[in-house]
């Protein structure tokens, strides 16, 4: 099978959209050629399989310009390869612009989307793609027959839990992994914080990830503000960007993390934390998957500050034997609903489908 696959940014650096290229990899084992034509690059890694395009947002171009330069790619690419299937990742937009050509070539098309959001591409691109591939049942909001859940395709042989699962920090240390961006609510983890440390219990909290609008920005310099007026200088870091290669290792630096996302879908950093076997709090109920007594523990009530904090303090207290049999249960949970090596394999099915 030869697939062609459209997709954002493919960036080994990005913490975020870097896990683009855990998905391009996987694939690429899978299938005898993969062509990835990609709205932005950067730094890509070089497997024999693949060949990795841009339409040029890195090197400047304008709308019109990358405009002419997708179907430049696309005409070149389908040109001189018998192309079999193609997956959107995201970025519906591309789907619709590519529809004519790929229909008139009875080319299938698979989308996946996992947001909340509907944009108008989105609801386009539905109609005129062959399957909508998501993470569950929440992360895609269109009524449709179309839908397939596949899970969020985590790398769990990249993923591992560290060798001792039970050995804490001191202090007790918090993550959080992703974008730095209003809907990520940080604000409620740092009075959680605060009402910790006046229950007597020392933490500290890693936030690990970077901003990408002006609204990202002015957000980030609130929560300096919080912090400081809440007098938690010493115990709160914000680390900024990192490579998506380094990741892991922030996992392992952690005894917790927490998401506190107002999406209400399943969010792929709670699931690499988790299979990093990393006890996860978070307020989003799309998470009601998991085993009702770990609910208990670990899903707390939107924008509930003293439900965070007594959460916080329940797990760093919990027994040593008791948190290696959680954070193993919740690796379980990912590698059986969440597997990436599952996923690509559901995806390709869905083409063989056709």
């Amino acid at each position: 099978m030869r697939l062609l696959i459209f997709n954002q940014k493919t960036d080994l650096t990005d913490s975020g959209l870097g896990v683009a290229i855990d998905w391009i990899t996987a694939f690429s084992r899978c299938v005898e050629k993969v062509y990835v034509i990609t709205h932005e690059a950067g730094v890509v890694p070089t497997l024999p399989s693949v060949k990795i395009l841009s339409i040029g947002k890195e090197k400047g171009y304008g709308r019109i310009q990358r405009f002419l330069e997708f179907y430049r790619l696309l005409l070149s690419t389908l040109s001189r390869n018998q192309i079999d299937g193609c997956f959107v990742h995201m970025v519906p937009i591309f789907a619709v612009l590519a529809s004519p050509i790929l229909k008139w070539k009875h080319i299938p098309m698979v989308q996946w989307y996992a947001h909340k959001e509907t944009p108008w591409s989105l609801r386009v691109a539905h109609r005129l793609v062959n399957r909508i591939v998501t993470a569950s049942k929440e992360s895609f909001r269109l009524p449709s027959q179309k839908v397939v859940v596949t899970g969020h395709g985590i790398d769990t042989d990249r993923f591992i839990p560290p060798k001792q699962l039970n050995k804490l920090n001191k202090p007790f240390t918090i993550l959080s992994v992703g974008r730095i961006s209003p809907i990520k609510r940080y604000e409620i983890l740092l009075k959680a914080v605060a009402l910790v440390h006046k229950a007597g219990k020392e933490c500290k909290v890693l936030l690990v990830g970077g901003t990408r609008t002006k609204r990202d920005e002015e957000y980030l310099q609130h929560l300096q503000m919080e912090v400081e007026q809440l007098k938690l200088g010493s115990y709160i870091q914000f680390v900024g960007p990192i490579p998506r290669h380094e990741v892991l290792y922030w996992y392992w630096k952690a005894d917790i993390f927490v998401n506190l996302s107002d999406t209400d879908s399943v969010d792929k950093a709670v699931l690499e934390a988790m299979s990093c076997g990393l006890p996860s709090i978070t307020s989003n109920i799309s998470f009601q998957f998991m085993p009702r007594d770990v609910i208990q523990e670990l899903l707390v009530p939107k924008g509930d500050v003293s439900a965070l904090a007594k959460a916080i303090i329940r797990v760093s207290e919990w027994d040593p034997d008791y948190r290696e049999q959680v954070c193993r249960r919740l690796r379980q949970i990912v590698i059986d609903q969440h597997d990436l090596n599952h996923f690509v394999h559901k995806v390709i099915q869905l083409f063989n489908c056709k």
